[in-house]
């Protein structure tokens, strides 16, 4: 059914939704009626409407976003899209130029922030805000880059580059490729859970998860004895999930307590057992210089290991 499918989304049959101009912003606060909205359709290709909704080109894969803004790729859509032609889909390319302001948006929460080439960078010393109370559509300077209905409600916006982050006193960051050199761990594999499906796929130095597109997307399968990475963090090949070494201090509801890395800040937040990251409300936006790896909470997407400045 699916290889049918595939045939159909070829690559002359796919239409491409560029920036169309400022569009007017949903009035007042966002709704839960609103994100509910945007959940995106099941897996099955008879389910998913190519002819009317707008579909979401991410990473070379077509997908939507779900109503805590992660990206959920089609479970067919495992092929990479070279070049983009006349069509009968309506897709949008998620990618801004480079300096562009955006908030992204995480599980209700809002994160400030610009872009540096592709990857969005969170601003240091910025505040964590809810979207339903804090944010005013009407008065913001700035798209929210992963919520549909406020991708172009406002003009973008180019701000100055964001300053580099700077590195811990004591502790050198050192890349996997350089942790182990000749191994399979110089390039560890990660599957980034999203509920009942997952992906394959490696991460990339600014924190951000690259799929491997030879990989389609996958069931869900938990491993009992799942594979550990050997840097002295006890990761798994689950992405994404929480880890509790701990089992006594486990909170009633399963999440674990975390940072997020992305491109030397760090965001404050949980892992929920969903795969889900929830960004802490209120908590503001650290550099990577101001954390240990000894006292602190861990890095859950950690871009390599940790070592002692000699």
């Amino acid at each position: 059914m699916h290889s049918r499918i595939i045939i159909g989304l070829s690559i002359a049959a796919v239409a491409m939704c560029g920036y169309d101009g400022m569009r007017q912003c949903p009035p007042n606060s966002v709704t839960g009626e609103e994100l509910e909205s945007h959940a995106p359709p099941t897996d099955e290709a008879e389910d998913i409407d190519f002819g009317q909704r707008t579909h979401y080109l991410l990473h070379y894969r077509l997908g939507q976003f779900d109503p805590n803004g992660n990206f959920v790729p089609y479970e067919f859509a495992n092929w990479v899209v070279y070049g983009l032609g006349a069509g009968p889909l309506k897709v949008q390319t998620i990618s801004h130029s480079d300096g562009s302001l955006a908030y992204e948006h995480r599980s209700g929460r809002l994160i400030r922030g610009s872009f540096v080439k592709t990857a969005f960078v969170p601003e240091i010393g910025s505040t964590v805000i809810d979207l339903k109370k804090d944010f005013d559509p009407n008065k913001t300077d700035r798209v929210i880059y992963n919520l549909p209905s406020h991708m172009f409600c406002v003009p973008v916006v180019r701000g100055p580059e964001p300053p580099k982050a700077e590195r811990p006193a004591k502790w050198d960051l050192v890349p996997f490729r350089d942790a182990f050199p000749g191994t399979p761990n110089r390039n560890p594999f990660f599957a980034r859970v999203i509920g009942d499906k997952m992906e394959i796929g490696n991460l990339r130095d600014n924190g951000e998860f690259k799929p491997e597109y030879s990989i389609p997307l996958l069931p869900y399968v938990k491993l009992k004895y799942p594979k550990v990475l050997h840097d002295g963090s006890n990761r798994t090949l689950y992405l994404n999930l929480p880890l509790h070494n701990d089992p006594v201090r486990v909170p009633p509801d399963g999440s674990e307590a975390v940072f997020e890395y992305r491109s030397g800040r760090l965001i404050s937040g949980k892992l929920e057992k969903s795969g889900n990251f929830i960004p802490e409300l209120g908590s503001k936006i650290l550099q990577v210089k101001d954390y240990n790896p000894i006292t602190m909470k861990r890095i859950y997407n950690l871009p390599g290991v940790w070592r002692p400045v000699k």
